[in-house]
């Protein structure tokens, strides 16, 4: 019923906006009217689908008491979505091309959009290159010419600093963060001590660390359900597996000035000097959960997963029901691609996590597990489910490999048409087109998707030779 009426309303806009009449337009000129006709709807598709995709948001997000969205946050919003799938599958170039999107428009003068990019350059992976410092840098700095007083950015711009051995600099973008009193001062000062520390200043070290300490014991002595969010619990800090959130949203029960602290560093991808940090404890916090699990991270990061592993581990010999350790050692296997190893410790996160809500990002690990391991059922079940609950690009996506692999071409098909409504500049979503219909045998489509490809960069060489392959099975070998 929807889909036959979706049919006659995309005749009814076609015949309007080439003038034809119904039956003119299906029989005459079908490849060029097609091809045209696929150019002006999807701007029209996308954007109703990006408004029922919103409209779910902010339905949430009136239950949840937030703020309804203006047509520019919508927009922020979307694109934010996309870049962190972007970078959840280390696609960083396309993810850093929607975090510059976010800055067209009235946005370049909105300084925490210049936050995020900052932090995502800290982030970023690029072969070959060291990561984006100078480019984190320059955007902090913007951020702080929009607002002199913006006080993630004077904290991201002092740990910088420190980073590059620019002591000077950091020690007086740290005193103008402590002078802005917020609640959470007590992160200008711990990380004040170790700025004292690199400029051998021992005296001024261990007095900022005792104002840090009476700081977050006050501060966490007076947070309630009415006072402002924790910091590290800020939006402009959440990313694919960010420690902020992962470890705060957990209540962990041992948390010390230090471990916030090095979280705070840790997500700006510092983690020389979050370890640094983390080190502070003295020997009473030595068997906190969550020292280990930082430690884990700082680990992970620096892509010692057998180190890392030996952290968790730890963890789980003193408490073997706790589920963050067994995210954390999902993780650490599935960056290291111990898939089978991964799903182990991921359905035992899941198990101990009882009715709280599981990751997203964990299920789309599982997922991707599946798909790697050549457990196609299982990656259908499991992306399809996450489609219901939180669909994504990434989510129809994986259920479209899933289903392209065991033949079923249309359920296929279905699955990359609701990607590519979420997404249509990804990559990998017009290569499976192209596969899909190649093998339904439309050679004419698969070919307009294969052109929709060539305008986008696809690194995956396995995936390139197996569309090349297909053209190839059926004689076409442009």
């Amino acid at each position: 019923m929807m889909r036959d009426e979706m049919k006659s309303r995309v005749l009814k806009i076609a015949a309007e906006k080439f003038r034809l009449g119904q039956n003119e337009a299906i029989t005459g000129g079908k490849f060029e009217f097609c091809n045209s006709l696929y150019i002006n709807l999807m701007e029209e598709i996308h954007t109703c689908i990006a408004d029922m995709f919103l409209k779910k948001h902010r339905i949430a997000n009136a239950l949840e008491g937030y703020v309804e969205l203006s047509e520019k946050e919508k927009k922020l919003f979307l694109l934010r979505q996309l870049a962190d799938e972007y970078e959840y599958a280390c696609d960083y170039g396309t993810a850093n091309r929607y975090h510059q999107d976010r800055l067209l428009g009235d946005t370049i003068h909105n300084p925490d959009i210049w936050f995020e990019y900052g932090c995502f350059a800290l982030r970023m992976k690029t072969k070959g290159r060291p990561r984006e410092r100078g480019k984190a840098e320059e955007c902090f700095r913007e951020a702080l010419t929009l607002d002199k007083n913006h006080f993630l950015s004077l904290l991201a711009l002092a740990s910088l600093m420190w980073h590059r051995n620019y002591c000077t600099q950091s020690e007086i973008l740290l005193h103008t963060a402590i002078n802005l009193h917020t609640e959470e001062e007590w992160l200008s000062w711990c990380i004040l001590s170790q700025v004292y520390n690199a400029q051998g200043q021992t005296d001024n070290e261990k007095s900022c660390i005792r104002k840090a300490e009476v700081l977050y014991t006050s501060s966490h002595g007076n947070r309630n359900a009415y006072t402002a969010p924790h910091v590290l619990l800020s939006p402009l800090l959440k990313f694919p597996f960010s420690c902020g959130h992962l470890f705060l949203q957990e209540n962990l029960p041992s948390s010390t000035v230090f471990f916030e602290t090095g979280l705070f560093l840790l997500d700006l991808h510092l983690q020389k000097e979050g370890k640094q940090i983390l080190d502070l404890e003295c020997d009473v916090f030595s068997t906190a959960f969550d020292n280990k699990w930082a430690h884990a991270k700082v680990h992970e990061l620096n892509e010692e997963y057998a180190k890392a592993e030996i952290w968790i581990k730890e963890n789980l010999s003193i408490t073997h029901e706790e589920p963050m350790s067994w995210l954390c050692l999902g993780r650490i296997r599935y960056l290291n691609k111990k898939y089978q190893e991964a799903l182990e410790a991921y359905e035992k996160h899941i198990r101990y996590q009882g009715n709280k809500q599981v990751y997203m990002y964990v299920h789309l690990d599982i997922g991707n597990c599946h798909l790697q391991l050549g457990n196609y059922n299982a990656a259908k079940k499991v992306f399809l489910k996450l489609c219901q609950v939180e669909p994504t690009t990434s989510s129809w996506l994986g259920a479209a490999i899933a289903f392209y692999r065991t033949c079923e071409h249309k359920h296929s098909e279905q699955a990359l048409v609701e990607a590519n409504h979420m997404d249509s500049k990804n990559q990998r979503v017009w290569a499976y087109l192209a596969l899909v219909c190649l093998a339904l045998d439309r050679n004419e489509e698969a070919e307009i998707s294969f052109q929709q490809l060539q305008k986008l960069e696809l690194h995956d060489v396995h995936l390139l030779l197996e569309v090349a392959d297909g053209f190839a099975k059926c004689g076409n070998y442009r």
